[in-house]
């Protein structure tokens, strides 16, 4: 249970917080939880929609996006948007790494915000209204569960840092359960569409981690925050899909 809370409280800004000392076994283990608090976060963020939707779809949109950044405490937007500042342009890696651990926002962050953030509206907005719940967990679900893929398929950038422990804890084990747990979703809500989504969108994040690794030699807590960002995208463009064909 302690360490199903840690997942929580790292992903969420729900008070959760455990009273006892935490060990490194525990941390450890709330990897295998994340796919499991993506589902719950997305299901949260699904109520809010189907909430909102008496009044309006586009409104609904609105209130999803907005609580997903209030819910997240804007975790993974913050990655992405340092990622945008670090990784544009012709830099060393030195300048990228120092550039992406800079506390300001640039130019690039602030429309890699903006874009993200318009992309998600679009796409909720013109989502069928009968699939915003189970695309929203699904959603969820494969965004956290992309965390903890990008984190095993890369190695961390820098030599120390707050993100060295998430890379070094994660094994075989945590990847296919979040894995399995991921799976498991998306063929329920939408069958062998929903594997279909898995595989295009697991082409997709492949691309964007191997993008990053190109640029910094591997990856960094604000680029695997991108990658989170991207990974909803792509299930959320997925979801559109199976609503349209």
């Amino acid at each position: 249970m302690v360490s199903f809370l840690l997942a929580v409280q790292f992903l969420t800004t729900i008070p959760v917080g455990s009273k006892s000392a935490v060990n490194k076994k525990q941390l450890k283990i709330s990897l295998y939880f994340y796919a499991l608090v993506g589902s719950f976060i997305g299901f949260i963020l699904g109520c809010i929609g189907y909430g909102a939707l008496f009044l309006s779809q586009s409104l609904a949109a609105v209130m999803v996006v907005i609580c997903g950044v209030l819910l997240t405490g804007g975790l993974h937007i913050d990655g992405f948007a340092d990622s945008c500042d670090g990784l544009y342009g012709q830099r060393t890696i030195e300048n990228r790494l120092s550039i992406m651990r800079d506390s300001r926002i640039g130019a690039m962050g602030v429309m890699g915000i903006t874009c993200i953030l318009m992309f998600k509206y679009v796409l909720i907005l013109n989502i069928s209204s009968v699939f915003i719940l189970p695309s929203l967990i699904c959603m969820g679900a494969f965004s956290r569960f992309s965390l903890i893929y990008a984190g095993y398929l890369s190695q961390y950038a820098r030599k120390e840092g707050k993100a060295k422990f998430f890379f070094n804890s994660i094994g075989k084990k945590a990847l296919w359960i979040n894995g399995v747990i991921t799976a498991f979703l998306l063929f329920i809500c939408f069958q062998i569409k929903g594997l279909l989504v898995l595989g295009a969108s697991l082409i997709f994040v492949t691309g964007a981690i191997k993008y990053v690794e190109k640029k910094i030699n591997g990856m960094t807590g604000d680029t695997i925050g991108a990658i989170n960002e991207v990974a909803e995208i792509c299930v959320l463009l997925g979801c559109y899909g199976i609503g349209k064909f």
